[in-house]
């Protein structure tokens, strides 16, 4: 008995001493880093903690910690733009929380003096540089990973903070309002303690999402939305733009950050664009170099540049963490990123946190003379990292970005398994508070309306308007005022009827029409459509199967069109895609087209010769679309968005007329177009479009190709036409034309707040139309000898709301240039939709 006594006091002493051990041994000093004003955390905040260098850096939600087998010797914060900081060995107490405050200090890295000779931080760029492929993970044969993404957005308290309304404000508020601007407020202390009181509880919107991403050289990509969960929302579409916000990769020649691209400081000649620093170098606890690099475009370089930091690890020279932003912070939207990257499985550099602050600040919104600011933070977390994982292509397709129909349904326990941290009572009662009033709003119902109007309509009941069709002009018709509708799905998903009406007050006539739509397949936009039509249509046009997008300027020409034809026609198509990146319309119909000029047409009958204006025409034929890798996000109700291609998109008509069915003409005709937009690092963009059209034989000029003038002496610039061409004034029945414009932005003129976007166009053309005795009153002729113009935009001048207002001019040179030097010129008014 006394043997087992003795053996269960060695097992509890040897128990209690491993205990103690490993307390001791598992005992780290553990903080968080804060600013000092904010209370926000700081990312990337340099740690040293001995003589020698030895140290470490805070995670991006400004956490550290350092294993109790370190010999920390003191602890000195360094962070660029703050007071450093210095905490000595006594006051350090391991296993016990830190909470680390830093100061803001004024800073410009443009003060510090480079001298002459070799920049030490040009050689570690130069490494980057050549590892960057290496370090790059969209480089790799295929990866994985599921990510957990949080977003919330606040009001930025300390921008408004005022102990008082001065004289002055309180003098600019009342002028403000005076002139109708409301916008400029003064927040007295009660307001003012009664929303730091609502936001110290509450966030104005928090969102989470889940998604799952797998990738596979040298495109294709997948991701999908498993959980979703949006404060007064259960439709998860705003996961889908928070997930587009910045690139996965600071690896790429230019880097996107919302919707726009800046020259990325680790890419070939960015040494000539930026100032590099070397603030700072220190060892990791791997004992690999950690190099602080300061970034910020050169003084009197002109480009879209970016400014922040960037920690290059020596273990491949891989950026290991970066914080970045746009170099010029001024405008409605300001954005800055952070990333950090780990050496996942000791074999690749990939980002495992990703975070986005989003500013927005709206014109002449001001509290206490003071600009009123709405935060968002977003942050990502990337976990089950999976390199080179065996992938399919079959498993890919258009589809980029997709939302599984239950995630908006997931449960407590599947939040739990990818939530980073626990819901804070702040996040719990915005989910409360915010779904609360959701549910008495109809936001759902209000996100689908919106949704429904960015397709082109206005739901009213269960029909949807085209709010395109309620008002139109053209100097043809002068006013137009209609409506055109259809059902939705409140009657049905599958089948849609609608039907249109519309007066002329200039032609007065009216112009009506129905259809019957069968959706074959809502997500590939297949369907099948009947139709009846009496309206008008350009003499001798063309289309294309998808119409020009709503922001550009393309729509304009619209405007201007002079010469119409009256039809009347009955029609069935059918669209659906082919193969991976096609999309093909395929159409008949039948009907008569009447010009409304005096042009006449001879043709043979059993009288003789004869004039006619009116003209039977069957026509079948096929449109199609094809987007090289064009990507798409789709929404919960199966709209998508597209997300572009880098690839040119090539659009193509083949038209046959039909004597058999009725039909006064038998031909074929041929049209194309292929647009393409370049994106330059220093130059800005360059777009080109190439349009032409064959008929293979003499036609009526209804069924030829008219010129695309778009001219007036003061009228709104249209893109891929001829501004100086006048409307109607040549005709073909082969042509080519191509388009071309240079934007470079602001990259030629960024002084202050005056900032014009400079674009040089020019466009060229050629045209040519067999003889034919046949036409009669015809008075164009084709331009075979070339015609030749180009301009220059001033876009941008003046600023209101989205929208940016501008001046062009163009000129016209050549063999059809006018005797008087005032005629060859266009001027023009330019509108850009703009979100900077």
């Amino acid at each position: 008995l006394s043997a087992v006594r003795r053996i269960l006091l060695v097992i509890s002493f040897l128990a209690s001493f491993f205990s103690v051990l490993h307390s001791q041994v598992g005992e780290k000093t553990e903080g968080r880093i804060l600013d000092q004003k904010t209370k926000r955390p700081l990312a990337f905040v340099n740690i040293v903690y001995t003589s020698g260098g030895q140290g470490t850096v805070s995670n991006i939600d400004g956490e550290f910690s350092i294993s109790s087998s370190k010999q920390i010797e003191f602890l000195k914060f360094s962070y660029l733009g703050y007071q450093e900081k210095f905490i000595p060995k006594e006051d350090i107490k391991p296993g016990k929380m830190l909470q680390v405050r830093l100061d803001e200090t004024a800073y410009d890295i443009e003060e510090v003096k480079i001298l002459p000779g070799i920049n030490p931080a040009h050689r570690i760029i130069d490494l980057v540089l050549e590892n960057r492929d290496r370090n790059n993970p969209v480089k790799m044969q295929s990866f994985s990973y599921t990510s957990y993404s949080k977003m919330y957005f606040t009001v930025d308290l300390d921008s408004m903070y005022a102990d008082a309304p001065s004289e002055e404000s309180r003098q600019v508020a009342d002028s403000s309002q005076a002139s109708g601007d409301s916008a400029i407020v003064i927040m007295d202390e009660d307001v003012r303690e009664e929303m730091e009181e609502f936001l110290e509880k509450n966030h104005l919107f928090l969102m989470e999402f889940v998604s799952e991403r797998e990738f596979l050289q040298p495109d294709k990509n997948r991701e999908v939305v498993t959980a979703s969960r949006v404060s007064g929302f259960n439709d998860p579409s705003f996961t889908l733009i928070a997930s587009q916000v910045q690139s996965f990769s600071f690896y790429d020649e230019l880097i996107n950050i919302w919707d726009k691209k800046y020259l990325n400081p680790v890419s070939r000649g960015s040494k000539r664009k930026y100032l590099f620093v070397l603030e700072d170098t220190m060892y990791t606890e791997q004992n690999d170099s950690l190099f602080l690099i300061s970034f910020k475009p050169l003084r009197g370089k002109n480009f879209d540049g970016l400014k922040g930091i960037l920690h290059i690890n020596s273990e491949g020279y891989a950026v290991q963490n970066v914080i970045a932003e746009a170099a010029e912070t001024k405008g409605v939207f300001r954005i800055r990123i952070q990333q950090k990257y780990e050496l996942v499985e000791g074999e690749q550099w990939f980002p495992v946190q990703l975070n986005t602050d989003l500013m927005i600040t709206p014109n002449n919104a001001e509290a206490n003379g003071k600009p009123i600011t709405l935060v968002g933070i977003g942050k990502s977390y990337l976990s089950d990292i999976r390199l080179n994982p065996e992938l399919r292509k079959k498993d890919f397709n258009h589809i980029e970005v997709e939302v599984e129909d239950n995630a908006h349904k997931k449960d407590v326990e599947f939040w739990q398994q990818y939530r980073v941290s626990p819901l804070t009572t702040k996040d719990t009662n915005t989910y409360n508070l915010i779904d609360s009033i959701g549910q008495e709003a109809h936001f759902d119902r209000q996100l689908k309306l919106f949704e429904t109007f960015a397709s082109g309509y206005i739901p009213l009941g269960f029909l949807n308007i085209d709010y395109r069709s309620l008002i139109h002009w053209s100097r043809y018709e002068g006013l137009r005022l209609g409506v055109a509708a259809e059902t939705n799905d409140k009657i049905s998903r599958w089948v849609q009827v609608g039907g249109k009406f519309a007066y002329g007050f200039g032609d007065k006539e009216s112009k009506y029409g129905g259809h019957l739509k069968i959706n074959l397949n809502r997500r590939k936009d297949a369907f099948l459509k009947i139709r009846y039509n009496k309206d008008i249509v350009e003499t001798a046009g063309w289309k294309f199967v998808e119409k020009p997008p709503i922001n550009s300027s393309e729509i304009f020409r619209s405007f201007l069109i002079s010469d119409m034809d009256n039809i009347e026609e009955k029609s069935v198509e059918l669209q659906f895609p082919a193969l991976r990146y096609f999309k093909i319309n395929t159409y008949l119909n039948q009907g008569t087209r009447q010009v409304t000029n005096d042009y006449r047409y001879m043709v043979s009958s059993p009288e003789g010769d004869l004039e006619t204006g009116e003209f039977n025409i069957t026509q079948t034929g096929i449109k199609l679309k094809y987007a090289h890798k064009e990507k798409f996000l789709e929404t919960p109700r199966g709209n998508r968005i597209s997300l572009g291609t880098n690839y040119p998109i090539i659009y193509a008509n083949l038209h046959f007329g039909l004597p058999m069915l009725g039909g006064d003409y038998e031909y074929t005709k041929v049209e194309g177009k292929i647009t393409k937009t370049f994106v330059s690092k220093s130059i800005g963009d360059t777009k080109i479009a190439m349009v032409g059209g064959w008929a293979d034989r003499s036609l009526p000029y209804p069924l030829l190709y008219a010129g695309a003038g778009s001219y007036g002496v003061f009228t709104i610039e249209s893109e891929n036409s001829f501004a100086t061409m006048r409307m109607n004034e040549f005709v073909s029945d082969r042509f080519a034309n191509i388009h071309f414009q240079q934007d470079f932005g602001k990259l030629l003129f960024r002084k202050g707040k005056f900032q014009p976007g400079i674009v040089l166009a020019g466009s060229a053309g050629y045209g040519s139309m067999a003889y034919d005795p046949r036409h009669v009153n015809l008075n164009q002729t084709a331009y075979e000898k070339g015609y030749y113009e180009s301009g220059i935009l001033f876009n941008n001048l003046l600023r209101f709301s989205i929208f940016g207002y501008g001046l062009g001019v163009f000129y016209r040179v050549g063999a059809y240039s006018l005797p008087k030097t005032i005629d060859n010129f266009a001027f023009k008014f330019t509108i850009r939709f703009i979100l900077k």
